[in-house]
């Protein structure tokens, strides 16, 4: 089926989202599940069935017309995918969604911050000749075969990278572990072009980052670029390793942080909070659940920064050591996404993903589309080169965060 038949489908059945739980019945998927349009048919906020036989026999009616009428074959597989899609994307709420067992999969490695690869991130040239490797990490199949950053991939498996897009190049990288992908690498340095077979593996995907900002007023900083499920033993390790060296003061840096798990976030800030609350979750008839922390907590000045790609759980974490008045936030006001998502995953490996509470800070602000209003607002500037490598005292916000944690 080509992919202009395919948007042709889904775009069709979109209007008709609702009525992809009885089209299901009506090519006998699920028929038992939801009963046509009888009492074990799921209802609707007023208590009239969702299912009825007026709309059962609509449905039915535009699947017919679809099947018979289409210029080019349906496979069924993508039909029915396009009207799960259609349902959630129909809901009215942004962050609704339903993911293949393919795309499941690849959240799921994703949140919990682990891959079947080969340990690089990865960049489209310019030009589209191929795609650069921007780094690679440590302990992982293509360190020890000797990539380096600034290889460039030309083929991977045969598929020449010239023109694809990224999503293609990663889904030929990644596979099962203990397979090999056979890459063709172009090296300028040393203008040599060489293949090279690279194992898969699991690779955790840190998402702490931790050094001195400034050895001479011992000043400690912390990246978090997601919460993902390694995140809280990564933080207290980086942490712990910085108090060793005697840190007096932690600069933690939340900027572009798109947020992630919340069971991550809330051990980060249990870590940093004194006893009381973390954040607040509401549910819409009003049902309150409350995260806590314990009365140990870190005793020294903090300084967090914020930009406007500060979200969801980096938002909590950066909204509780405000309110708790732990931390000073330096920064731009944060995106504003006081909203938690569900994930259910279904029994064919499939998931659906929607909105089903809010959060609320600690002194009860709700910031969803508000965002958090930094103490310092200060817009980002870097004085340094662009040709040299990074260093703190070139980025005006880390310096402010220390300049404010040396004042007290």
């Amino acid at each position: 089926m080509s992919d202009k038949s395919k948007t042709f489908a889904s775009g069709l059945l979109f209007g008709v989202a609702m009525a992809t739980l009885v089209s299901i019945i009506s090519i006998n998927v699920a028929r038992g599940a939801f009963g046509g349009g009888d009492k074990s048919s799921p209802l609707t906020s007023d208590g009239s069935a969702l299912i009825d036989e007026e709309f059962e026999s609509k449905t039915n009616t535009i699947l017919s017309s679809i099947m018979t009428g289409l210029y080019e074959d349906l496979e069924a597989e993508n039909l029915r995918d396009g009207m799960f899609k259609g349902l959630m994307d129909s809901l009215g709420d942004k962050y609704a969604a339903y993911y293949t067992a393919d795309e499941y999969y690849r959240v799921k490695q994703s949140t919990y911050s682990y891959i079947y690869g080969i340990g690089v991130v990865l960049s489209e040239l310019s030009d589209r000749s191929g795609f650069v490797i921007l780094k690679v990490y440590e302990d992982t199949p293509a360190e020890r075969e000797g990539l380096i950053a600034g290889d460039v991939i030309k083929s991977a498996d045969g598929l020449i990278t010239s023109g694809i897009t990224l999503s293609e190049l990663v889904s030929r990288v990644r596979g099962e572990e203990g397979t090999y992908v056979n890459l063709t690498v172009y090296r300028e340095s040393e203008d040599l072009t060489f293949d090279v077979d690279v194992p898969r593996e699991k690779i955790n995907v840190p998402t702490v980052y931790a050094d001195m900002a400034d050895t001479d007023k011992n000043i400690g900083y912390i990246q978090i670029s997601e919460f993902g499920g390694n995140t809280a033993e990564e933080f207290n390790e980086s942490l712990d390793r910085l108090l060793s060296e005697g840190i007096e003061g932690l600069v933690i840096d939340l900027r572009n942080n798109p947020g992630g798990i919340v069971s991550a976030v809330e051990a980060v800030a249990d870590r940093l909070l004194p006893e009381g609350v973390i954040v607040y979750t509401e549910d819409r008839f009003g049902t309150t659940e409350t995260a806590t922390s314990d009365a140990n907590y870190l005793d020294l000045p903090m300084a967090v920064l914020v930009n406007g790609s500060s979200a969801s759980s980096a938002e909590i974490l950066a909204g509780a050591l405000q309110d708790h008045e732990q931390a000073t936030l330096i920064g731009e006001v944060t995106y504003g996404k006081g909203v938690v998502q569900v994930v259910k995953g279904l029994s064919d490996g499939s998931a659906i993903k929607y909105t089903g509470s809010r959060y609320l800070t600690p002194n009860k602000r709700n910031i969803d589309g508000v965002g958090i209003k930094p103490d310092i607002e200060l817009e980002y500037e870097y004085t340094g080169s662009d040709e040299s490598p990074f260093e703190y005292k070139y980025d005006n916000q880390i310096n402010k965060a220390i300049e404010v944690l040396t004042e007290n």
